[in-house]
C-alpha cells in the first residue's frame, strides 16, 4: 500500500465513522475541526462532501500543495498557538498528538474538549505496556516513553520540539478524561506502510455531547 492509498483508506474509515454515528445525512451542515491538516486530503473531501470544514495547519510548503480553489478554510499556524474561540461538531486529530511533549498534549486536548460539541476521532501512536517513564500533569502520574523527533522542516516530524510523550492506552485514556472528555471506544482504523501495530484509533465523545 502506498501512503496515497493509505490516505484514501483512512478517509473513506473516516466517512464511516461519521455515517456510523450521525446517520446517513451526516455531512449536512456538520462543522469540522482538522488538525494537521497536511495538503488538505481530509479536508477538502469532507467539504466536497457537504461539511463546513476549517483546517489547522503549520507548515506552509504543505498549505501551497492545497488543491484550488479550495473548498475548506485554511488556518497557517502551529495547533499550539491557535485559539479555539469556534465551536465544531467533529475534532480530527489524526497523526498529531504523539508528535507533542505531555504537558501540549494535554493543553490541547483540554482546549479540544471545550471547542467539541460531538465527539473527535483521535489517531495517535501509544507506547507499550512496557513503557517506564512517568510524568506529572496536574497533579495526576501518566506513563509512556519519550521519543526523538526528526528535523522540523521535515514534512513528518514535529515543528517546535526535539522530542515526544507515547503515552501507553491507559495513560492515553485518563489524560482525555482529565481533559474533560467523555467516552472512549478503541475503534478499528488503517495505519501507514510498514507501521507498528502501536497505532490506535478511538472515537472521543464530548461530555455531555449531544451524540451521548
Amino acid at each position: 500500500m502506498t501512503p496515497a492509498e493509505a490516505d484514501a483508506a483512512r478517509l473513506a474509515r473516516v466517512r464511516a465513522i461519521l455515517f456510523n454515528a450521525l446517520g446517513e445525512d451526516w455531512s449536512e451542515g456538520l462543522c469540522v475541526l482538522d488538525l494537521a491538516s497536511r495538503i488538505g486530503v481530509f479536508s477538502e473531501a469532507l467539504a466536497v462532501d457537504g461539511a463546513i470544514v476549517t483546517a489547522i495547519e503549520g507548515r506552509q510548503a504543505n498549505l501551497d500543495q492545497v488543491p484550488q480553489p479550495a473548498r475548506a478554510t485554511y488556518v497557517h499556524s502551529d495547533v499550539r498557538m491557535v485559539d479555539f474561540i469556534s465551536r465544531f461538531d467533529v475534532t480530527l486529530c489524526l497523526g498529531l498528538l504523539y508528535h507533542l511533549p505531555a504537558a501540549d498534549a494535554l493543553m490541547l486536548l483540554e482546549d479540544l474538549a471545550q471547542c467539541t460539541d460531538l465527539f473527535m476521532i483521535l489517531d495517535t501512536h501509544v507506547a507499550g505496556d512496557t513503557a517506564n517513564e512517568w510524568v506529572e500533569l496536574g497533579g495526576y502520574p501518566f506513563r509512556g516513553s519519550t521519543y526523538g523527533e526528526g528535523d522540523a522542516l521535515a514534512p513528518w516530524s514535529a515543528m517546535h520540539n526535539l522530542t515526544s510523550f507515547w503515552f501507553t492506552d491507559a495513560s492515553l485514556r485518563l489524560l482525555l478524561i482529565q481533559a474533560g472528555w467523555g467516552e472512549i471506544e478503541a475503534i478499528d482504523g488503517p495505519a501507514y506502510p510498514g507501521e507498528s501495530e502501536d497505532r490506535r484509533w478511538y472515537l472521543v465523545h464530548a461530555r455531555g455531547g449531544a451524540d451521548q
